[in-house]
């Protein structure tokens, strides 16, 4: 077992490489096959000019030695990787075969042809069934490849595969953005990096003025291919190319890396990491430390208070936020970040770099963490709250993939610890001109659910993500930041230490000879022995740091938990215990927000204790952890807020419309049919916020449905109705996230709601006049329409379709892979068992909600499917059952027993039948659903793994009504008050 001395040790030890004034100081990134391709292709004439000779032998050595059999060159953590690598390398076998007479390299080995077959078979089959949306966002990768077709294409090398002309289209978007007179102005631009992308576009002889350090941005492959162009050959660019081929990763061995020099990324990021997590800087060495933070702040003024990754370089914000950082963790003189924000802020983000398309959301971490670090952080709250709601809103809309690294975890561990600094900052400064929902609502949820989705695929060896240490190391640095924050973590505190405990088990056998993984991305993803050391050794020391806090206080009990515990739908569930307990512990951020809306529509006043309250956001996530695709934060809240309003929906059509007589009962309906029916087709984002035409819609109709006699209540009262429902419909029917949903998807919403309204008030219709109301239909009948619409499953399975479709222009991209599009017949075939699916679904719902309710809705009057089974005093009959009164409220004729369904024997039969035919209304579901599984999947593979979770919520919620009532009484006394508010 290794201690915190042993730690520190080597700690010091890595921070000891670090280069100190070296002009061209050796680098810990890997080769790329890429780069050294690009390389290898670089010619040169002889001193009497009648001979070329390649310039790096060995490089073409080295591609040659890293063919895989099967054709190829370097897999890594994208499918980009891959292609990018072999298209490359397949160019230099290309090159190198049509120049066998350049002199250098040795003879072009004799089965050169086999190889670059084997590399055009390989190749072809890969971009067959390439998928964009599934590739990294590598530097230029729609440029890139584009561009290697050409290249190829010289050398009668084409193809033709599904999204050639998507990748074409990216491009063209891209291009016109590139101005080539830029790159001759002498103002340093990123495409400088990958020249090769637009190299029929430029004038390689106007260059030389665009090098830094003799290269084209630090690029060797966009070196390489400025050597190959310029008419004129650059000797600084050929010492820079022998530089990054000598202390470069390969050594001198013939591999180049993407980038050369890095010194100031290293150097940033592998300080501010050891750092952070505790590790003194007396440990470190502090005479070295503090030299390498002075080289580094003379070099931040020098450049005029920004950094590239590389003194002379295209400064960032990344680095010079890291750089930023590091420097007031050292402490060593004050932080200043102004000239960073003048460069870099923009209203939405920080951009890494100026003119970038997309932001990153590591990068803007590293930003808040560097201001957070200030002396004084309150005076850059516009800049913070900048930086923090682009990561809130990132997290939100599940966009925690980086595009500086492939692993989530990366993205993970930096927020945590930006966002817990935030909090900390918060405590001790105040950062009162910070919005309070951001601090106290949205920064606490994104916190806890990145901290228990962690914890949830934390990976049975104690590894996290694909079982690498490095990623392991991230996860376990964001587990540590959130564990000051006792509130975040009540409820799994001690899984929170458990698995950092767990994670550091798994690092320890291979301590200090940790394998790094290519998770770094640039062209192609590379990686970093130095980086993966400090971010393994900085896991260990937050794990011993951990195991040495004080123990926390117990963990509270809740009774959710063993309420769930016993229901069906966790059965099976692998580590239920402490999956709910995750679960719980992430609900209990959701539910804030649940309760600084649950006025926002609906009265509550006359409302017992709303214990649905409590279930909604614990049964939409842990029906979330139970799903291979869980859905992203700000679709799980949005679902949560539909099924709360649902039941005060019911709630309070029970109350407001209670007594009511025939012509209002119309009116009503009326009423209904005007804000539900002619919405338009067009996506709801083309509507104003506060949808005009429908209110205006609503009041050139009052007139005419006005009621026109004493025996309704005032026009002041059903305006207040009509206000509140049309609130409710406003809120479903326009909101935003139904943009991306076809015209029928939200068709079917529309239509959903309108279904459910009528069938609130056919309820309340029933309550007055009993069973004889509904006695024209049989059970069967009943429970496929009203008695379906009534629960809101139908509509709320159709808000959430639309809420999970892709987008036509997705689908179209995704589908471009295979050649097997499904045709209409199968399309129709599949939207007939989604309706069935959705069809016995609620079905299920009805006899579930209609077995745990009976007590409640035998006391409040309302109809219950056992209705339909007894007769007046519990008899079995087919005719009228009478509405007899209790405690001054209409009732059914079913028996009323104790809560749940405690009740009398005829009753318990009835309920018992209830039961089986839920089973039967399962079976046919599950019939339905896995011959929707077994199609062609025009809906969409991610469609269907998403819609398990709405089913397991609905199914959830009927078993929680078999154990247990949670809809809310409606106190008696309180019902005409609430009808005349």
């Amino acid at each position: 077992m290794k201690h915190m001395d042993d730690i520190w040790t080597h700690a010091a030890a890595l921070v000891a490489q670090l280069q100190l004034g070296a002009e061209w100081p050796s680098s810990s990134m890997s080769i790329s096959v890429y780069d050294t391709a690009w390389v290898s292709m670089v010619a040169k004439n002889s001193t009497n000019g009648e001979e070329r000779r390649w310039l790096f032998p060995a490089a073409f050595v080295t591609v040659l030695d890293m063919q895989h059999p099967d054709g190829y060159w370097g897999l890594g953590m994208s499918p980009s990787d891959g292609i990018l690598n072999t298209m490359a390398a397949l160019l230099a076998l290309l090159e190198h075969k049509s120049h066998d007479n350049y002199l250098g390299c040795p003879p072009p080995p004799t089965n050169i042809t086999v190889r670059i077959s084997k590399a055009i078979i390989w190749l072809g089959s890969q971009l067959e069934g390439l998928d964009t949306s599934t590739c990294v966002d590598s530097v230029a990768f729609e440029l890139l490849v584009p561009a290697l077709l050409g290249f190829l294409a010289v050398h009668g090398v084409t193809f033709e595969f599904p999204q050639l002309d998507h990748l074409l289209d990216l491009a063209e978007k891209k291009l016109p953005k590139r101005n080539p007179e830029l790159l001759y102005s002498g103002n340093p631009t990123t495409i400088l990096h990958s020249l090769e992308a637009i190299a029929d576009k430029v004038d390689f002889d106007r260059l030389s003025s665009a090098k830094m350090r003799g290269s084209m941005l630090g690029s060797p492959s966009s070196t390489a291919i400025y050597l190959m162009r310029s008419s004129t050959w650059d000797a600084e660019a050929e010492t820079y190319l022998r530089h990054a081929f000598e202390q470069g990763a390969g050594r001198s061995s013939g591999g180049f890396p993407s980038a050369y020099p890095i010194e100031i990324f290293e150097i940033s990021w592998v300080l501010s990491t050891l750092l952070e997590s505790g590790i003194p800087l007396h440990a470190l060495g502090s005479e070295h430390v503090a030299a390498l933070s002075s080289h580094l702040s003379r070099t931040l003024t020098a450049s005029g208070g920004t950094l590239g990754f590389s003194a002379e370089m295209l400064p960032d914000v990344d680095d010079t936020a890291k750089t930023l950082h590091m420097m007031a963790l050292v402490g060593q003189e004050p932080v200043d970040p102004e000239r960073m924000n003048a460069e870099f802020w923009t209203p939405s983000s920080f951009k890494t770099y100026q003119g970038e398309q997309t932001s990153s959301i590591s990068a803007n971490a590293n930003v808040l963490k560097a201001l957070l670090s200030t002396q004084r952080p309150q005076n850059y709250a516009t800049h913070i709250l900048t930086a923090t709601e682009f990561i809130c809103n990132a997290w939100s809309t599940g966009k925690l993939v980086d595009k500086w690294n492939t692993a989530p975890e990366y993205s993970a561990m930096l927020v945590s610890q930006a966002l817990s600094r935030l909090l900390q900052v918060h405590e001790e400064y105040g950062m009162d001109a910070l919005p309070g929902k951001l601090l106290k609502l949205t920064v606490p949820m994104a916190l806890t659910q990145i901290t228990c989705r962690l914890l949830h695929a934390q990976n049975a060896n104690g590894s996290f993500g694909d079982g690498s240490h490095e990623v392991t190391a991230y996860s376990v640095l964001a587990l540590s930041a959130v564990i000051p924050r006792n509130s975040l973590t009540a409820f799994i505190c001690e899984d929170v230490t458990a698995a950092i405990a767990k994670a550091k088990d798994f690092l320890q056998p291979s301590f200090m000879a940790w394998k790094p993984q290519k998770l770094w991305i640039e062209k192609v993803t590379y990686s970093s022995d130095l980086l993966s050391t400090a971010y393994c050794l900085s896991a260990m020391n937050a794990a011993l740091t951990t195991n040495s806090r004080p123990t926390r206080a117990a963990v509270p009990k809740s009774d959710l938990l063993s309420l769930f515990g016993v229901l069906p739908l966790f059965s099976h569930m692998p580590s239920r215990d402490r999956t709910l307990r995750l679960a719980l512990q992430e609900s209990t951020a959701f539910l804030p927000f649940l309760k600084a809306i649950r006025t926002s529509i609906f009265p509550r006043t006359g409302m017992a204790n709303e214990k649905y309250l409590n279930v909604i956001p614990l049964a939409w996530v842990a029906c979330d952890y139970m799903s291979p695709l869980p859905l992203v934060p700000n679709l799980l809240l949005e679902m949560m807020e539909i099924s709360m309003f649902n039941y005060q929906a019911d709630e309070y059509l029970e109350t407001a419309l209670l007594g009511s007589g025939e012509r209002e009962i119309r009116f009503m309906r009326n009423i209904v049919d005007l804000v539900c029916g002619n919405l338009p087709v067009e996506p709801p984002c083309a509507l104003s916020v506060d949808q005009p035409s429908r209110k205006r819609k609503l009041e050139h109709h009052s007139s005419d449905l006005a009621p026109q006699s004493d025996d309704v209540p005032s026009q002041s009262t059903l305006g207040s109705t009509q206000t509140i429902l049309l609130a409710f419909v406003h809120r479903v029917l326009d909101s935003p996230f139904l943009v991306q949903a076809s015209s029928s998807r939200r068709k079917e919403v529309q239509k959903g709601l309108t279904h459910y309204l009528h069938a609130q008030i056919t309820s309340v219709v029933s309550r007055t006049q009993g069973y004889s109301s509904v006695n024209e239909k049989s059970f069967f009948d009943w429970v496929h329409t009203d008695g379906s619409y009534d629960t809101s499953c139908p509509y709320s399975f159709a808000y959430f379709t639309c809420l999970v479709s892709e987008s036509s222009s997705n689908r179209a991209i995704s589908r471009s892979s295979s050649s097997d599009e499904p045709t209409e017949i199968q399309l129709f075939e599949e939207e007939y068992l989604l309706k069935e699916v959705c069809s016995r679904l609620s079905v299920i719902c009805r006899l579930y909600n209609d077995y745990g309710s009976t007590r409640r809705d035998f006391e409040e009057g309302n109809l219950n499917s056992v209705d339909f089974i007894q007769g007046p005093k519990g008899n079995t009959q087919n005719g009228h059952n009478p509405t007899p009164k209790q405690n001054g409220v209409q009732t059914n004729g079913h028996q009323s027993g104790g809560s749940n369904g405690h009740c009398g024997e005829s009753t318990l039969a009835a309920k018992q039948a209830l039961l089986y035919l839920a089973g039967h209304e399962r079976e046919c579901m599950k019939l339905a659903l896995e011959k929707l599984q077994s199609s062609h999947c025009g809906l969409g593979e991610r469609f269907l793994a998403r819609l398990e979770i709405i089913i397991n919520v609905t199914d959830l919620f009927g078993q929680i009504y078999a154990v247990r009532d949670i809809g809310t009484r409606v106190k008696q006394e309180n019902m005409e008050a609430s009808k005349h508010q």
